[in-house]
């Protein structure tokens, strides 16, 4: 029972970030955006572009 605690703030300053759980939301904008919290105090508006292309034939060329 003397585990600690995952918060999930792995990758931040641990005595910056100790009291702040941020489990899952931020998990997301860390790992799939590569934000950082100190980004987000900055950060008033952001656009997510994503394209896609795709080739595909049914039949040998």
């Amino acid at each position: 029972m003397s585990e600690k605690t995952d918060n999930w703030n792995e990758g931040l300053n641990p005595e910056l970030t100790s009291d702040m759980h941020l489990i899952y939301p931020f998990h997301n904008l860390y790992e799939h955006t590569c934000f950082s919290i100190f980004d987000l105090l900055w950060v008033r508006d952001f656009n997510v572009e994503i394209s896609v292309e795709y080739d595909y034939a049914t039949y040998k060329e």
